[in-house]
């Protein structure tokens, strides 16, 4: 679906992102990840959206309508590689559009901390589409937000756009203080995330949303891992990500969080996942004594496994 962006008026674009009235944008015509026929027929709610945007099988111009106009309401942020505004989308709504200039973006300073050669930046942008189109599919319009594709210009293709839905504020930059409901909304997040064997790998408030109704949503996955649930290492690598969401974002105390906290169904599908937490026990006894922390008082028995 191609569209056409306009800004409301008293919207002005700005230097950063160097969208302008007019400009046209189609579907990235790079390959897409496959979506599953078997998730189409089964998942109707989440692919409602999904289909009319980037076509159930990832074709271009699904619906040959005119070209729509998309109108830019207000600007959002400016994160280390986008720039987010806040638009009106025809069909969808509220959305967000993540736009970047390829002529002159934020990270193109070799310099910088977050250096991001040009020629991976299209890299970046299908690797999250990989990410939302495939193992995130499912927590689309629950733990992630709905994804409506990757768009560019024709021609030079010198914009690139990402388009996602709007739900909300980012908790932004610094330490969060979190009431303990939004904390266990948060976890929760993190953990549907991490059953779905995805590790962020970029937790920090400006990716941590939350809407009017206290919802929480994850967003940024440029950086992120895929990661098998029946392979021991990579299981431990996600109970870990679960401990640092809880200790540096929850900030819950050495007492409270530990290795052997996390959900049982992240060992659940190993070949011995009795073996596993007992090694996990062992390995929180062995950290505990190493970094000078409280002992377990107790050492939890094994929690049951969901069936």
């Amino acid at each position: 679906m191609s569209f056409s962006i306009e800004f409301q008026k008293g919207c002005e674009p700005n230097r950063r992102s160097h969208l302008s009235n007019g400009l046209t944008f189609s579907r990235h015509p790079k390959p897409k990840s496959p979506i599953s026929k078997a998730f189409i027929l089964n998942k109707p709610s989440i692919m409602s959206d999904i289909s009319l945007a980037i076509g159930a099988n990832n074709e271009q111009n699904l619906v040959p309508n005119p070209i729509i106009k998309v109108k830019i309401v207000a600007y959002l942020a400016a994160g280390n590689l986008w720039d987010y505004w806040l638009a009106i989308h025809p069909f969808f709504g509220k959305v967000v559009i993540k736009a970047i200039y390829l002529l002159a973006y934020p990270c193109e300073n070799p310099n910088y901390d977050n250096y991001v050669p040009s020629g991976k930046v299209e890299v970046n942008m299908l690797k999250e589409e990989k990410f939302y189109l495939g193992p995130l599919l499912e927590l689309q319009g629950k733990v992630v937000p709905k994804y409506y594709g990757s768009y560019c210009t024709g021609g030079n293709g010198h914009y690139m756009i990402m388009m996602l839905e709007y739900v909300g504020r980012s908790m932004g930059f610094g330490i969060l203080r979190l009431n303990d409901n939004t904390k266990v909304k948060l976890y929760e997040a993190y953990k549907q995330l991490h059953i779905q064997g995805v590790s962020h790998h970029d937790i920090c408030g400006r990716h941590i949303l939350i809407d009017d109704m206290g919802g929480i949503r994850l967003v940024g996955f440029r950086y992120a891992y895929q990661r098998k649930l029946h392979i021991p290492d990579q299981v431990r690598d996600l109970i870990s990500e679960d401990w640092v969401v809880k200790a540096r974002t929850g900030m819950e105390s050495d007492d409270a969080n530990s290795l052997t906290s996390a959900h049982p169904e992240y060992w659940a599908k190993l070949k011995d996942p009795t073996a596993f937490y007992h090694q996990l026990v062992e390995d929180e006894i062995y950290r505990r004594k190493v970094y000078h922390l409280p002992p377990l008082i107790n050492i939890p028995p094994m929690p049951p496994l969901l069936k």
